[in-house]
């Protein structure tokens, strides 16, 4: 399969962790230096376990795929993301989380998109109709159930979901600044002009914005 089938996103990741990177590459960090760093870390929460490719390492990929791209033009969205870190409020900095993993994990956008327009057309969603809805883009896989959790769960850590009788729903959508908004729209849609069309892609569905505020 192409790239854009690509799952990738297969860990629980939690806030803390992704506003503790983002916050070592705002400051110049180096790519070495923080994996090497992080995969510390990380031993407290995911064990001791020394294989690169066990929960430690996996989870650390995830992180440094986000804010640690390594093509032009993800790295050119991520310096985008970062200038707009240090005014983010806490809530408008997981909408930069958000767009980061929107670029680096194709598969983060179509479920996400899929938790949006489901929760939008019922109210409520559940992981089952999420991964059926998603199979149809990345097929029928083995894997894609747990991968789905593992978003969903993320996304709960993140405060934009709620999860309760094993039923999805959305929490109150967060106002963006102008700047949030751009960097959020890019990684959606490739595009910076903040219309109307664009803000009603499902996979925006935590945000909302004013252009121009």
């Amino acid at each position: 399969m192409n790239d854009s089938h690509f799952i990738g996103f297969d860990r629980k990741i939690e806030l803390d962790w992704l506003d503790r990177v983002a916050a070592k590459a705002a400051a110049g960090s180096t790519r070495p230096e923080v994996q090497a760093w992080l995969y510390d870390e990380l031993l407290a929460h995911l064990g001791a376990k020394a294989d690169p490719h066990g929960a430690r390492g996996k989870t650390a990929t995830v992180l440094m795929r986000i804010w640690f791209p390594q093509d032009a033009r993800a790295l050119a969205r991520r310096d985008a993301a970062l200038a707009e870190l240090p005014a983010a409020t806490p809530e408008e900095r997981v909408a930069l989380h958000w767009a980061m993993a929107m670029v680096a994990y194709p598969f983060f956008g179509e479920v996400v998109r899929q938790i949006g327009r489901l929760t939008a057309l019922q109210g409520e969603t559940t992981a089952r109709e999420v991964t059926r809805r998603v199979a149809e883009q990345f097929g029928d896989r083995s894997t894609l159930p747990r991968a789905v959790n593992r978003v969903i769960q993320s996304v709960a850590n993140w405060g934009v979901v709620r999860i309760g009788d094993r039923k999805l729903t959305r929490a109150m959508p967060v106002e963006l600044s102008d700047g949030v908004g751009v960097v959020l729209v890019d990684a959606l849609t490739g595009r910076t002009n903040v219309d109307d069309a664009v803000k009603r892609d499902p996979a925006g569905f935590p945000f909302s914005w004013t252009a121009g505020r």
